[in-house]
C-alpha cells in the first residue's frame, strides 16, 4: 500500500507532455470556427484541428472567411497573423484542440496571404 502511494506521488508529479506547436504548415483546405475573442480552431483538412491564441489586441473576428497571414506556406508563433490588422496581433499558441471542443467540421473557409513566398530562378 505504502508503495502504491509512493509510486503514485511520484507519477502525479511527471508533468504531462506538451502538444504545444511553433509552427503549422498551410494545408490547402482549411476552416475556422470562432471559440472567443482571442482563440479559433483551425481545421487543416477535415480531421487535423488546432487552437490558435491570438494576443489580446487583435481585431473581433469577422462573420465569414477569414484571411491569415503565412510566412513560406507556415503560421508561427510570435508573429503576425490575422491580414490587415496591426503587426501587434500576434499568434500566441498553436495547440491541439481539447477534446471536448465542437469536432463537427465548420464551413467558414481560411484564405491566406504569403508575406514571404518562396521565388525559384525562373519566377518573377
Amino acid at each position: 500500500m505504502l508503495i502504491s502511494a509512493a509510486l503514485f506521488l511520484a507519477v502525479a508529479t511527471i508533468p504531462s507532455p506538451t502538444s504545444e506547436r511553433d509552427q503549422l504548415r498551410q494545408s490547402e483546405h482549411m476552416y475556422w470556427r470562432a471559440i472567443n475573442t482571442q482563440q479559433i480552431d483551425l481545421w487543416m483538412g477535415k480531421e487535423e484541428v488546432w487552437r490558435l491564441t491570438v494576443s489580446p489586441n487583435c481585431p473581433a473576428w469577422p462573420t465569414g472567411n477569414l484571411t491569415l497571414v503565412t510566412r513560406k506556406g507556415h503560421f508561427k508563433r510570435q508573429q503576425s497573423i490575422v491580414a490587415n490588422a496591426s503587426d501587434s496581433c500576434r499568434l500566441m499558441r498553436i495547440e491541439p484542440q481539447p477534446g471536448s471542443a465542437n469536432h463537427s467540421l465548420p464551413t467558414l473557409k481560411v484564405l491566406t496571404v504569403d508575406v514571404n513566398s518562396p521565388k525559384g530562378n525562373n519566377k518573377p
